[in-house]
């Protein structure tokens, strides 16, 4: 059974501990954050008790609860140092083709589908009911939001944030530390550090 430890306990957290207590061959042994919640699930400590953590788990794996790529982009920095196993989850839900190659932390929510020869990098959130297409290759730390859809063949750089059902026509780049907008629909490339927005997106 795969023994798992949050890194944050924030409400993007609490949907990952739901997933994990969804899945049979998964157990949530708690979780590291700066505050001491005193929630249900078992406090293990703080950023700074890492390395006492990871001695008492040797054999666990990491997944960081945080939903806002900017945070979490900091949070990757922060632990990488560490050199922790970073587990992908995929809720049982899912639909994930066998040629699907998934990196490392990343998070697959419910009824989400990624068609065949995707490659999802490290520590991406592909969040619920949304749909990434053939050969689409998303880059670190993306998070596609719910009920999104890419179309085949997209590219999607490092950091970026796909909104709130959000369409994204097929072959389009898009580039890294980019946001687009809940609704928008994307129709060409877009350029790194931009966001955009609306039908078609600009």
């Amino acid at each position: 059974m795969d023994q798992i430890i949050i890194i944050g306990y924030g409400n993007h957290a609490k949907v990952i501990a739901e997933v994990i207590h969804d899945s049979p061959t998964k157990n949530l042994i708690g979780y590291i954050d700066p505050k001491n919640y005193n929630d249900e699930e078992v406090y293990l400590g703080n950023d700074g008790d890492i390395q006492d953590v990871i001695k008492k788990n040797p054999d666990a794996e990491f997944i960081i609860g945080v939903g806002d790529i900017k945070i979490r982009r900091k949070v990757i920095e922060q632990f990488s140092k560490y050199n922790l196993l970073f587990h992908k989850l995929v809720h049982p839900s899912a639909i994930v083709m066998s040629s699907v190659e998934i990196g490392e932390g990343t998070v697959i929510f419910a009824n989400a589908v990624v068609n065949s020869y995707a490659d999802i990098d490290k520590h991406c959130i592909i969040n619920t009911s949304s749909v990434v297409e053939h050969h689409n290759k998303l880059g670190e730390n993306v998070h596609v939001a719910p009920g999104s859809v890419l179309g085949g063949q997209v590219v999607v750089d490092d950091n970026t944030l796909i909104g709130i059902g959000a369409s994204i026509r097929n072959n389009v780049i898009i580039g890294t530390n980019v946001v687009v907008g809940c609704g928008g629909v994307v129709v060409k490339n877009v350029n790194n550090g931009s966001t955009v927005m609306g039908n078609p997106a600009r």
